[in-house]
Formats: structure tokens, C-alpha cells, sequence
């Protein structure tokens, strides 16, 4: 390590200093820093991709109408706006006092995550778990 990584240890001396500052706010934030504005970038990312495969397709009208996105992008709408009031809802003083209110939502935002973890793994690639965080299967990104 010191002869060819990291002579200086600098690289150690900085993720040390990010896993304490990770672990105090871990510990000290009444509400999960949990950025719910993420996974919505990442779901309309993930349906722009699949608007991107199928305009791929030989009968590109034909296989619209088949797959109807609409109600996806319905529901991605409904997210993206579940989440900014998520935001200013819960960083509201009112809320922050109440220690059941906060209990709960520390809960759900851990639920929520869950949500998106496959046990057995994603197909070909058992050992990405995350379904909507994984890389993609050709380019890696």
C-alpha cells in the first residue's frame, strides 16, 4: 500500500474522515438522510431507457401501443411530487418534534428501500441485488 496505493495514507486519512461524518449523521439526523429526489431521477432514467429500446424495434408505432408507458409516467409524475413534499414536510420543525411521526417515517424510508432489492439477484447478474441501482448489463454505467 505505501509503496505503490498510498504513501502518504491520504487516501485512508479521507475515507476515514467520510465514514465519521457518514456514521455522525447516521446517528444524529432525526430523519434518514435519505435522498428520495435520487430514486426519481433514477425512475425516469430507467423509462427513458425502455422508450430508447423500443424505439430500437422494427414496427416502432405498433410496439407503442402495445407497451402503454403512459401510466408509468403518470406514477412518476405522482412520485416526483411525493417527494418534494416528502422533503418539506418532514425538515419542518412541527414534525421533527414529534418523536412517533419521525419513528415512523425512519421506517418507511427503510422499507422503501427494500423495495427495490431482488434476494436471488438480478438475471445473469446474481450478485447485483439493487433493481433500480444496478449498472446497466453492456456498458457498466
Amino acid at each position: 500500500m505505501k509503496t505503490f496505493i498510498d504513501p502518504d495514507f491520504s487516501i485512508h486519512t479521507t475515507c476515514g474522515q467520510f465514514m465519521a461524518l457518514l456514521t455522525l449523521h447516521l446517528a444524529d439526523d432525526p430523519v434518514i438522510p435519505f435522498d428520495l429526489q435520487m430514486y426519481s431521477d433514477a425512475f425516469q432514467s430507467w423509462i427513458l431507457k425502455q422508450l430508447d429500446e423500443i424505439s430500437g424495434f422494427a414496427d416502432v408505432p405498433a410496439t407503442q401501443n402495445a407497451v402503454n408507458f403512459s401510466e408509468l409516467a403518470d406514477a412518476h409524475r405522482s412520485f416526483q411530487k411525493a417527494t418534494s413534499n416528502f422533503k418539506s414536510v418532514t425538515s419542518s420543525p412541527e414534525f421533527l418534534k414529534d418523536e412517533a411521526k419521525v419513528k415512523d417515517i425512519n421506517k418507511k424510508l427503510r422499507d422503501f428501500q427494500r423495495l427495490f432489492i431482488k434476494k436471488e439477484g438480478l438475471p445473469g447478474r446474481p450478485f447485483y441485488k439493487n433493481a433500480l441501482f444496478a449498472p446497466s448489463r453492456d456498458s457498466g454505467k
